[in-house]
C-alpha cells in the first residue's frame, strides 16, 4: 500500500502530529460555530486545575453546547486559517472563535468563579456580534 510509507516519513519527521491536529481542527466543528481554544502544555498547573474545576463538566453545560471547546497545544503553531489578534503566549489561554476569527480570549486560569465570569461576558459579546 502507496499510503504506509508517506505516514512512515511523515511520523519520522514529525509531520503526524501536524497532520492529526489539522484533520481534527477541520473536522471538530463547521466553521461558522463557536468554539473556545484552549491553548495547553503539558504539565500546566493552571491546566490542570482548569480541568479538575471546568473541564471535566465543561461539555454538559450551557456555555458548553454554546461554544464546544476544543485543546490545542501551546507548543506547536497554530492551525495556519486560523484568524488570531496576537500570539498566545500563555498556558492555558481560551480563544473564543467563529469562522476561525478569533472574538475574544481569556488569558490563564485563576478559579472557576473567574472563568465562568470572563467566558459569560464573552458570549455575551458573541451574541452582539452581528459580522
Amino acid at each position: 500500500m502507496r499510503l504506509r510509507p508517506i505516514l512512515s516519513w511523515l511520523a519520522a519527521a514529525g509531520g503526524l502530529a501536524v497532520l492529526a491536529t489539522g484533520l481534527a481542527w477541520r473536522s471538530a466543528a463547521p466553521a461558522a460555530e463557536p468554539r473556545l481554544l484552549m491553548f495547553e502544555l503539558p504539565d500546566c498547573q493552571p491546566c490542570i486545575q482548569f480541568e479538575r474545576d471546568v473541564g471535566r463538566i465543561y461539555d454538559n453545560t450551557e456555555e458548553g453546547r454554546r461554544a464546544p471547546i476544543q485543546r490545542l497545544p501551546l507548543d506547536e503553531p497554530p492551525p495556519e486559517d486560523l484568524a488570531l489578534e496576537a500570539d498566545v503566549e500563555v498556558a492555558p489561554t481560551f480563544v473564543l472563535i467563529r469562522d476561525r476569527r478569533e472574538l475574544g480570549r481569556i488569558t490563564g486560569y485563576r478559579d472557576d468563579e473567574a472563568f465562568w465570569l470572563s467566558l459569560t461576558r464573552l458570549l455575551r459579546e458573541l451574541g452582539n456580534d452581528t459580522d
